[in-house]
This record gives structure tokens, sequence and C-alpha cells, in this order.
């Protein structure tokens, strides 16, 4: 579901809708359960971290907005391809934060998803844009942003916490933003069924989200939502009629199979190494 609204956000638009009318709406979707999951939180778990889980939601409001900007300026599509080089950006900021080790396979798996996005850019295409692309880049090395820091504060906060909080904040940055900067939607009765459906595809997926996630676990959860961007490409191609060269279709294929085997990878060698037995302690000198 989430998959399709990014062809669903592009038809919003066709009928007269503005981003600022997309964000209304994706803001008055998650809302609702957002804030009955805040009433199960208790404000001492979070208030301590408050710093982190409110550079989440500035982190994720960035990436939303710019995700929504840069299809009013390109194809669906290609936002989801170049936005989709995201679990690449984690694997590489990790190791130069130090936090993992950068094996052969991994490194293979980051360079086919970059090299993918290289070839997605440089594709001769008459719906690729120079905004666009910056603006989907944005969004992707924000929600690679989110992940990072994410992956440290949620070691001292509960998933449900700031499930809660971040999305809270981030619901009230865009609504906020998007009246200040004038949201309009649209007035015919098909684009009013289009706003619909989108509200639809936005409300529910974050509650089966959540349910998925505590059923399989979050990375196996993370992986297998990654899909969204193979549905957005079919989705964009049968509905828009967007034509996909095979230059784009080697370069989406590159940018998939890396972004997802580089997180696999890198999740099988953390494991691997959480399983050895800890070395022996070295003794201490005689005095």
């Amino acid at each position: 579901m989430f998959g399709s609204s990014g062809v669903l956000i592009l038809l919003s638009y066709d009928h007269g809708a503005n981003a600022a009318g997309v964000l209304v709406i994706r803001s008055l979707a998650t809302m609702p359960w957002l804030l009955l999951l805040l009433r199960r939180v208790h404000r001492s778990a979070t208030r301590d971290h408050a710093p982190g889980l409110a550079a989440m939601a500035v982190l994720v409001t960035i990436g939303v907005a710019s995700y929504s900007l840069a299809i009013e300026r390109m194809s669906p599509a290609y936002v989801a391809l170049i936005y989709y080089c995201y679990p690449v950006l984690v694997i590489l900021a990790a190791r130069a934060l130090g936090w993992i080790r950068l094996d052969a396979l991994t490194a293979l798996a980051a360079t086919a998803a970059l090299g993918g996005v290289a070839l997605t850019v440089g594709a001769p295409s008459g719906g690729m844009t120079g905004a666009g692309v910056v603006l989907s880049l944005i969004s992707g090395i924000s929600y690679a942003a989110y992940l990072l820091v994410a992956e440290r504060t949620l070691q001292r906060v509960s998933p449900l916490a700031s499930m809660a909080v971040v999305g809270g904040l981030t619901s009230a940055l865009l609504l906020a933003g998007s009246l200040v900067a004038g949201p309009e939607l649209p007035s015919d009765a098909r684009g009013i069924a289009i706003v619909t459906l989108l509200f639809a595809c936005l409300v529910f997926p974050h509650a089966l989200l959540l349910r998925g996630v505590g059923q399989i676990g979050g990375s196996w959860g993370a992986l297998i939502s990654s899909l969204e961007v193979v549905v957005s490409v079919t989705a964009t191609a049968i509905v828009v009629g967007v034509a996909i060269t095979p230059a784009l279709a080697l370069g989406g294929l590159l940018i998939v199979a890396g972004g997802l085997a580089a997180p696999i990878v890198a999740s099988g060698r953390r494991s691997h190494a959480r399983s050895a037995p800890e070395p022996q302690a070295a003794p201490e000198p005689c005095s």
C-alpha cells in the first residue's frame, strides 16, 4: 500500500492538489493512531531522551516533505529508485562512524546499489529533472540519518515510545508547515476519490507494519517493506505509462539487489560476531 502512494500523490497533483495538501493528508492519516500510542507511553520513558527523539522527528519530516516535493517534479518510479539508496547509505555511514566492519560482500552490495543509482540518474529519460533528483537524494539521506540516530536512541527508549513520540512530532510539524504553505486539495469527484484512497494507503499500513514488526522483528519487517520500491515502479509504469528502459530496469535491479543484500550481509556478520565466544582476557602482569 505504501508503494502505491507515490502514484496516488502524482494523480492528486494532476487533480489540483499541491504538496502542502498531500502532506496535510499524510499528517491526518497518521496522527489518530499515534495519539492512541501516546496514551500507552509513560512520559518518563521519553523525557530523558527528548533530543534524540526530536532529531528523529525532524529527519522524518525533511524526508517526507522532500519525497512529496520530488514527485511534483519527477515520476514516482524515479523518485523511489533514487530514494531507495538509503540502506546502503546507512551501511557506509555506520562504517565511517566505526560501528561496523565493511567486508568484501557488504562493499560489493553497496557498490551495486550506488552504481544502480548512478545508472538510473544517468539514463536518458524525459521525466528526470535535476530538482527531482536532488529532492529524492535528500529524502533518502534524511531517512538514512534517521535510522542511524534511531539505532542509538532505541537502545534506551522502547520502540513503542519512539514510534509514538517521533510519529506524533512529525505529524505535527508537517501539519503546521503545510497549513502555513497553503494546502490545496482536489475539488472534482475523481480527485476526491483519489485523495480518499491515498488516505487509506497511508493510514492502514502503519497499523499493519506495527503488528508485523511485533511478529517478525524490525530487521525483517524493514527488509520486507523494502518491496515498496518494486510496487512503486510497477504501479507507475501501469497507471502513468512511464516507459521502463533497459538502463532504468538494470539500475533499479542493482538498487533493489544491493539495498536488500547490504543489510542482510551486515546483519549476518553482526549475528555471527555476537554468537562467537568472547576472547579470554589477557593475564594480569606480575607485580
